[in-house]
């Protein structure tokens, strides 16, 4: 039976995984509210379990927009609240069952047992036909009292066919029911899997049980429900279920019985295992578990010193909110009641009253002393915080947090100017995102300005409704003396801002550019060099001109000063020889010469100059016009080289600078790994949807692999549908591994195209490496599509 799994604390989710796949149910598990919604409408699961509070869509209005859609999928929801009001809303929106956190696993199985018995089959634990009987509480088949020893997707086809025994299944079908996302399997795989099940329940009765009907797909045989003969009494059987070697599964204790109970109770030797996988967990995420309490005891701290700001009391509501959720399942139900206590206090609205507030250092101390764990500073308290997100919209600074911290940003979030304020003298933010609303223009037009007269100056980028940004140029030169780096207009993705604020370069940042400077006076690479370098720039100085293009190619400078008069070649004729290079033509040149006549201006720009600057040298004009010159430099690069749907480097761009990385990898004697995505049936997807779909799905794909990329890899796109990718430093298996959680995110993206059609794109994935014969780009890529075919 197949599960949707909705749960945003990674802790539960990976202890119900795991329980859950032990009992032979095939579980997809998210971890935002949105993306359920789009797994329930567009997969077809056997039940769905929720939590309440989840980021963007909380379970309660799922439930409630499921239902009225005509969805007719059991729903359990879990809840770290023990509040009767909310189990009420909870079934009043639809859902079918109530679970109070931290759960009783036992429990949940009989539940979801319970749930999955209704409206299909009759209303008993075990399914059966004749003599075969299958018992999902102890996962066993049995014929004739007999265990058969089957495979685990071989259990999962039984009792798809015994809970829906008149239905037909195609093998699409079966692998929606039966595989997750995370593990597609091929269609010959479920013939494989139906062949395995037909040959041993024939071993076991000479009936046809699995009935192939032509053109559809497989079914249980209509003739077997008549013909079989009845059972008789079996007797338990303590033989497990049988794994296939390339996916073990653990041996399924056998369950023994309370007297007169009718509930299963576990073995010493079940308990003892779920003792051992919690102890795990509590070891794999200690880390998680810490940052949570580091979180409650920030805010106590901030109570006893009256500074407790909305955000961290959020945020902290939060942190206690999920510790009550799993701190039961570590046997520590004392720490349950205590995260309630602190989640009441910090919840309450408008604010805590003041002596509850009081309470909370107290209770924040009891929860530390029995949790045990060290506590680590939370990132909004860091002395330095990568990101601010000021006064933005809840679903955005969400998605704009993922993002920081998916890029090991530090981050903070307020939700009001003069929080602001507090947040920069407490921790100076190296970016900020600034909501502009039509309110509170003027303050925050305020706010950018001292923003940009910090010392260094703080690079901020801007976001306004279109609505309150009149045509008036005006308004727009106002805004831009704000020292602000960038105004986008809503509405915007978080991933299209976070594009921008990657791409932007703040003037306080080390540019990490290298300035070849050829004079044949000494003193002024000397001179520059003071004045350059702190900024992050790389000073190389010649002073013979004619050693110059042996020095251009060895060191590969980002920008080349040169003085006019030199002897033998001047500076002029060493520009010319720059610009007829295709390999050097767009370098950036900046001239150095004491002549400040018209002919000479001339004659420098005639050769190709993009700036001049007079002799004797005033600093801050050259270090100015040299920043500005990289800059601009650097995002003509960026967009030229770029592919305007997907976002990543173009063909022409790619192709170069993967020859680049072949070239160091063998120079360096590193593996190096390419890939290759091939979106599926594109021309079949244009005819059908549109070019619309295509775009939209490309440019998805774009925007994750460029959050995931290093410094130094290659990703570009070539037309076709077709995305590449060099990672240098890699062999095929450290490449998969880095890649499987994109690729993963990918298979589970579900997008609405303009008509209102839902669409789960497919797409084919390969990842060679050098090798002999295959030692190019093209090469690679030949390669990766023999091994897609």
């Amino acid at each position: 039976m197949r599960i949707l799994l909705i749960e945003d604390d990674e802790i539960l989710t990976a202890r119900l995984v795991e329980s859950l796949t032990s009992q032979n149910y095939v579980v997809d598990a998210v971890d935002d509210g949105v993306l359920g919604m789009d797994y329930a409408q567009g997969t077809a699961y056997d039940l769905i379990l929720t939590d309440v509070g989840l980021p963007h869509l909380d379970g309660i209005t799922l439930c409630q927009r499921l239902r009225a859609e005509g969805c007719s999928t059991p729903i359990l929801l879990m809840t770290a609240k023990d509040a009767p009001d909310e189990r009420v809303r909870g079934l009043d929106a639809g859902a079918d069952d109530h679970l109070t956190k931290p759960l009783n696993l036992e429990e949940l199985h009989a539940r979801l047992r319970a749930l999955l018995r209704r409206g299909e089959v009759a209303a008993t634990a075990v399914l059966s036909v004749g003599p075969l009987q299958l018992d999902p509480v102890r996962c066993q088949v049995t014929y004739d009292g007999q265990l058969l020893k089957l495979t685990p997707k071989e259990y999962n086809l039984l009792e798809l066919f015994l809970r829906n025994p008149a239905r037909v299944f195609s093998r699409g079908q079966i692998i929606e029911h039966l595989w997750n996302f995370d593990d597609p399997p091929l269609e010959e795989s479920v013939k494989a899997h139906v062949k395995g099940l037909r040959r041993k329940l024939k071993q076991a009765d000479s009936l046809e049980w699995i009935e192939n009907v032509y053109g559809l797909g497989y079914r249980l045989n209509p003739d077997v429900l008549t013909t079989a003969k009845p059972a008789s009494a079996p007797e338990p059987s303590s033989v497990p279920l049988e794994a296939p070697p390339e996916a073990p599964l653990e041996a399924q204790p056998q369950s023994s019985q309370k007297p007169g109970s009718g509930i299963l109770a576990p073995t010493p030797a079940l308990e003892q295992d779920f003792r051992q996988a919690m102890g795990g967990l509590w070891q794999q995420y200690q880390g998680l578990l810490g940052e949570r309490l580091a979180c409650l005891q920030a805010a106590a701290e901030a109570v006893q010193s009256s500074a407790l700001t909305t955000e961290l009391r959020r945020s902290a509501a939060h942190a206690a909110h999920k510790l009550a959720g799993v701190l039961g399942m570590f046997e520590l139900d004392q720490g349950t009641a205590i995260a309630r206590q602190i989640e009441t206090i910090l919840e309450a609205e408008p604010s805590p009253a003041e002596a509850a507030e009081q309470s909370l250092p107290a209770l924040v101390s009891q929860l530390a002393a029995l949790m045990e764990l060290p506590a680590t500073k939370p990132p909004a308290l860091s002395p330095t915080v990568s990101l601010l997100l000021i006064a933005l919209e809840p679903d955005l600074a969400s998605e704009l947090q993922a993002l920081a911290a998916a890029a090991g940003w530090s981050w903070a979030g307020v939700a009001t100017l003069e929080e602001a304020r507090r947040q920069v003298q407490q921790a100076v933010p190296e970016r900020v995102i600034l909501e502009l609303t039509t309110g509170q223009r003027a303050e925050g037009l305020a706010l950018l300005q001292e923003l940009a007269s910090h010392t260094p100056p703080i690079t901020a980028l801007g976001l306004t409704p279109a609505e309150s940004l009149s045509d008036d140029l005006g308004d727009r030169v106002a805004i831009a003396h704000t020292g602000l780096q960038r105004l986008l207009v809503k509405p915007v993705t978080a991933t299209q801002i976070w594009f921008t604020l990657t791409q932007t370069q703040g003037r306080d940042r080390p540019v990490q550019a290298k300035v070849l400077v050829v004079d044949d006076d000494p003193l002024i690479p000397a001179t520059l060099r003071p004045l350059l370098e702190p900024w992050g720039m790389q000073v190389v100085g010649l002073e013979l001109p004619q050693r110059f293009w042996q020095v251009l190619n060895d060191y590969r400078p980002d920008l080349l000063i040169l003085d006019v008069e030199m002897p033998q070649f001047s500076g002029i004729d060493l520009c010319q020889a720059v610009r007829i290079d295709p390999q050097w033509q767009n370098l950036p040149v900046v001239f150095l010469t004491a002549h400040q006549s018209r002919e000479t201006v001339q004659q420098v720009f005639s050769a190709g100059a993009d700036d001049f600057v007079s002799k004797p040298i005033a600093g801050p004009e050259l270090l100015t016009r040299i920043l500005n010159r990289l800059e601009r430099n650097r995002l003509l690069q960026i967009f030229s080289g770029r592919d305007p749907l997907t976002g990543l480097l173009n063909y022409s761009q790619s192709r170069r600078d993967l020859e680049t990385l072949i070239q160091r990898a063998h120079r360096e004697h590193q593996p190096l790994a390419f890939a290759l995505l091939k979106l599926s049936g594109m021309a079949a997807l244009q005819t059908r949807h549109g070019h619309d779909a295509v775009h939209q799905i490309l440019r998805y794909w774009g925007e994750q692999l460029q959050l995931v990329l290093r410094s130094g890899d290659v990703a570009g796109y070539w037309g076709c549908g077709d995305l590449v990718l060099g990672l240098l430093g890699q062999d095929q298996t450290a490449a998969a591994d880095f890649l499987a959680p994109t690729l993963q995110r990918l298979r589970q993206h579900i997008l609405t195209i303009p008509n209102g059609e839902r669409l789960q794109p497919e797409f084919g994935a390969a990842i060679v490496t050098l090798a002999a014969g295959a030692d190019d780009g093209e090469s690679l890529y030949r390669l990766a599509l023999e091994r897609l075919a």
